[in-house]
């Protein structure tokens, strides 16, 4: 489902996380935005200083009746922004300026301020599906297990504002080495999974810390989240697990479980339960959350997008 966006003077509020790793500073921001307010449309610019902060300033714009929030940040930025936009009718545009950018790439939007900005005005509205993991709201993908556990490790450290996606995948590889599976009950739908869990999935969307496609099938308006398990066996070695990451990089893991490959599993769920032996990391959109048991649900049509026109693999309208 969607609506067109005009080019009529709009109002929009831009939230801008100063700490992202390519936060635009003050004035180039102010510049761009001035040559859109000549243009009648109505800008303001709210700066966070703590983390939650987006949420309540998105929520707050929603009941002023704002026509769209842009969050200009990273994913971390974009899912706090979701958090306050959900069942709204203002929707969600996106200014990149954090490391993965994963739903700008995914959306095709723009990665420069500029352009950015002006698919904000002559876009158009997307309704699309949103998750929820144990009540935190989140865009793309939840995650439990080796993922969520390096994107545990590597919070507020120098080499994550260093070397971005280059320390995740350092610190990921070296994980996936030394980890065992973690005895796991994988509720989907109600159906219980016993697993020697590695890693969980639930996918919104399709790409994966721009890296691979483990939730390669995913669409964002289907109601449901597409679930990839990997899991360890007795076939389990270093060279397997090489395997599997290669083909999760060519978006092959919903193939290999087609094909009944040890140790992968791939189906789409409205809403799956994780429970391990031994407390699993968990993360929603590249931020910690916590530890399993968690549910993970899907929440259907529940937030506006401003994406670019034109088709998309992403969605079905």
């Amino acid at each position: 489902m969607n609506d067109a966006a005009t080019e009529a003077p709009r109002s929009y509020l831009v939230v801008r996380n100063p700490a992202a790793r390519r936060a635009p500073s003050t004035a180039a921001l102010t510049s761009a935005i001035a040559r859109l307010r000549q243009a009648g449309h109505d800008i303001d610019v709210h700066s966070t200083s703590r983390q939650g902060e987006a949420t309540a300033v998105a929520r707050e714009a929603a009941a002023r009746g704002v026509f769209a929030v842009l969050a200009c940040g990273g994913d971390g930025t974009v899912r706090e922004v979701v958090e306050g936009l959900a069942h709204t009718s203002t929707a969600l545009g996106v200014l990149p300026a954090g490391t993965a950018n994963v739903w700008a790439h995914e959306a095709r939007i723009p990665l420069s301020l500029g352009p950015a900005l002006a698919l904000a005005v002559r876009g158009r509205r997307v309704l699309i599906d949103t998750g929820l993991v144990n009540g935190h709201r989140f865009l793309l993908m939840c995650s439990a297990g080796l993922d969520a556990s390096t994107v545990h490790a590597m919070e507020g450290s120098r080499a994550k504002r260093n070397f971005g996606r280059v320390a995740y995948a350092f610190e990921g590889v070296r994980r996936a080495a030394q980890t065992p599976g973690q005895a796991a009950t994988i509720e989907v739908d109600g159906a219980p999974l016993e697993r020697d869990l590695l890693m969980a999935v639930a996918g919104n969307s399709r790409l994966f810390g721009m890296v691979a496609q483990v939730t390669s099938r995913a669409v964002v308006d289907d109601g449901l989240l597409d679930l990839c398990l990997i899991s360890a066996d007795r076939t389990d070695t270093p060279a397997r697990r090489l395997a599997v990451a290669w083909a999760a990089l060519r978006g092959g893991l919903p193939h290999l479980a087609d094909r009944g490959r040890p140790g992968i599993d791939y189906v789409r769920a409205e809403r799956v339960r994780i429970d391990a032996r031994a407390p699993l990391d968990v993360q929603a959109d590249g931020d910690w959350i916590g530890q399993t048991p968690v549910t993970i649900e899907a929440d259907a049509a529940s937030l506006w997008v401003l994406v670019p026109p034109g088709p998309n693999p992403l969605w079905t309208g």
